[in-house]
């Protein structure tokens, strides 16, 4: 950061410079420029916002390692797609007569039937826990799988069903390392626990739409390991800045009014393509994106309840460690701090 230290210093000795973004001056201006520098390349081709698709099961599909359970060398992509249709039909194996619960069939399930789900879950939660690349195939796999189940029904109406998909949650989560690929898949799986949930009977006061007898995935992954880890959530940050800048196209703005950038092969720009003046305004885009998205990471620690009681702190020591690092203003610190700490005083 050195090159950024001397903008720093010679920013600081112009008219202005000191109070650009007012008595917090840290260098937050360059400190924006350089997030730019190093998240968007300012072509036309910039990596779209990544939606979840169904993965290609045969790139790198011998790269196993040693680490492999050999139960898995049968898995086929398919089984993930059987398992999650499973644990969501209620009349598959149903062999009773149906029996109300507020409104609703409670199925009850042959001896074979529940163990050849049970050994498919078993095997699932095996392939998911794996750290090789075949590892990160099965779990892009199951979120497409689940993804497009949300838009179909979310409620798991039995309740082993619903500790059978928390068992594949927690085994998802545990073979997730520090990779880019699965850090965005665990945030994925962190968005889908709070869709998938089970009414319990035990809780709440039979009211018309049961939200008070709930149990969402998310309460029972929320102390996986995985959430404490300081890497998981600075990385995450990472990502999804780069994500939300690549899609907003913060430099090309700046095409229009730039002769020289307009020039540029392929209309690709730096920030060292702008002007002076426009560089204040192109680091005020992008301490909106690092805002924006910190906030929302912050809110996730909260609604995952990272550090139980302790999760407030957690979430505002989180704000602050990063704020530094992205020299976000100290206004928008603060009303993110006040933001979280008023939410859950």
């Amino acid at each position: 950061r050195k090159d950024i230290d001397i903008y720093i210093q010679n920013d600081k000795l112009l008219p202005g410079g000191s109070s650009r973004t007012g008595d917090d001056d840290d260098g937050g201006i360059a400190a924006a420029l350089a997030v730019l520098n190093s998240h968007v390349d300012g072509s036309t081709d910039s990596m779209p916002h990544p939606n979840i698709e169904r993965p290609n099961h045969f790139e790198g599909w011998g790269e196993s390692s040693e680490a492999d359970n050999d139960d898995t060398d049968d898995v086929e992509p398919e089984i993930f797609g059987e398992v999650v249709n499973l644990l969501f039909e209620r009349d598959q194996g149903k062999t009773g007569p149906d029996s109300p619960r507020r409104g609703k069939r409670e199925r009850t399930l042959s001896e074979s039937y529940k163990l050849d789900k049970e050994e498919k879950v078993a095997l699932a939660a095996s392939a998911l826990e794996l750290c090789s690349k075949r590892g990160q195939y099965f779990r892009q796999t199951i979120l497409y799988e689940l993804n497009n189940q949300r838009s179909k029904k979310t409620e798991v109406e039995g309740e082993a069903d619903f500790e059978s998909l928390c068992r594949l949650f927690d085994s998802f989560l545990s073979g997730c390392g520090q990779e880019a690929i699965d850090v965005s898949n665990a945030k994925m799986a962190m968005i889908l626990s709070q869709t998938f949930y089970y009414v319990d009977d035990r809780q709440g006061d039979n009211t018309v739409d049961d939200r008070e007898s709930r149990v969402y995935v998310k309460h029972r992954i929320s102390y996986h390991e995985i959430w404490t880890a300081d890497e998981f959530w600075d990385h995450a940050l990472e990502q999804c800045v780069a994500e939300s800048l690549q899609k907003s196209g913060v430099l090309l703005n700046y095409v229009k009014t730039s002769v020289d950038v307009r020039s540029a092969p392929n209309n690709s720009i730096k920030w060292h393509d702008l002007s002076p003046s426009e560089y204040a305004d192109a680091a005020a885009q992008v301490h909106s994106v690092v805002f924006a998205q910190l906030g929302t990471l912050a809110h996730s620690m909260l609604e995952m309840n990272v550090s139980g009681s302790a999760s407030t702190a957690r979430a505002c020591n989180f704000v602050r460690r990063l704020s530094i690092r992205y020299q976000l203003p100290l206004n928008l610190r603060i009303t993110l701090l006040n933001h979280i700490q008023n939410n859950n005083s």
